[in-house]
């Protein structure tokens, strides 16, 4: 612990007295003050016990639950937070979009109306040929086409190798009157509630498959930790055995400086760093995007 030296200034008491220089720390005490540097030191070796007794605390509940790992824990928040992106750049993308549809639904009512109109004259009338059915599809054609895509108004979404891009097909039907009838009840549902909107489904339907795709990425990557985490806990079940059984001596006999307290700070402190970081596997997040981004654009008129 300490080698006696001829009268010097003693480190502690800043007194010039006989003393001893500790071979830990290499300061010189005087005989008085020997003993409150052994006490410090002491008290240390307790932080470092008690240290090690909070290290195994952590250590024992991972190993009963290894999803309680940090990495997990990253994992976990990447995904709570992809999600809340999702669903904020979602409700963006819907609140936009109705601002704009109330206006347009109204013009598409109008025409409309007039085909409407012009259908019941040729009725009543009965003077039409295919010029005229082909006319009337056409443009019932047209406005079902600017009631789900307004010619203002567009999605876009960002190519990703991941999600694949969404399309819509619409079918038609020969039945000019059943195409008319449909496309009113159509209109009327979207009028009485916009969110009905082809454009607001198409959104929420990118809202919900970016959704799965955040969740099935984080359920991948936990599960391919936690095929590493039970083997790497085992080593540092070893290892923290052994610097117990080490700090178990040492205080059994008395008999440590500063250099052995540092070395068991650091081994602690390595130890838990490998908890948090095992040194073969490690959380990489990329900038490049797993899902497509979404937006509406509003074009001028």
């Amino acid at each position: 612990m300490a080698t006696g030296t001829s009268r010097t200034r003693c480190s502690r008491c800043d007194k010039e007295r006989r003393g001893a220089k500790c071979d830990g720390c290499s300061r010189l005490y005087c005989y008085d003050c020997l003993p409150h540097h052994r006490q410090e030191l002491s008290k240390e070796l307790d932080e470092i016990e008690t240290t090690r007794n909070v290290f195994r605390q952590i250590l024992t509940e991972q190993t009963q639950d290894p999803k309680k790992h940090s990495l997990i824990k990253q994992i976990n928040q990447w995904e709570e937070d992809s999600i809340k992106k999702i669903k904020q750049t979602a409700h963006e993308c819907r609140q936009l979009l109705l601002q704009h549809t109330a206006e347009h639904i109204t013009q598409i009512e109008v025409n409309l109306a007039k085909l409407t109109d012009k259908l019941k004259t040729t009725r009543q009338e009965n003077d039409f040929n295919e010029i005229d059915l082909n006319e009337f599809k056409s443009k019932l054609a047209q406005l079902a086409k600017e009631l789900d895509k307004p010619p203002n108004v567009s999605i876009k979404q960002e190519d990703t190798a991941i999600i694949n891009r969404i399309s819509v097909v619409v079918s038609s039907t020969n039945e000019i009157e059943t195409i008319r009838n449909l496309f009113r009840q159509t209109l009327t549902e979207q009028t009485q509630d916009p969110n009905k909107h082809s454009l607001i489904k198409q959104i929420n339907q990118w809202e919900e498959d970016s959704i799965k795709k955040i969740t099935q990425t984080a359920h991948e990557c936990r599960q391919l930790l936690l095929q590493h985490i039970p083997e790497h806990i085992t080593q540092i079940e070893v290892n923290l055995a052994k610097l117990t059984d080490k700090l178990k001596t040492t205080r059994q006999e008395n008999d440590f400086n500063e250099i052995d307290l540092n070395e068991f700070n650091r081994t602690l402190a390595q130890l838990a760093k490998e908890l948090d970081k095992p040194p073969n596997v490690s959380i990489k997040q990329e900038n490049i995007a797993i899902i497509n981004r979404i937006s509406v654009v509003v074009s001028s008129t």
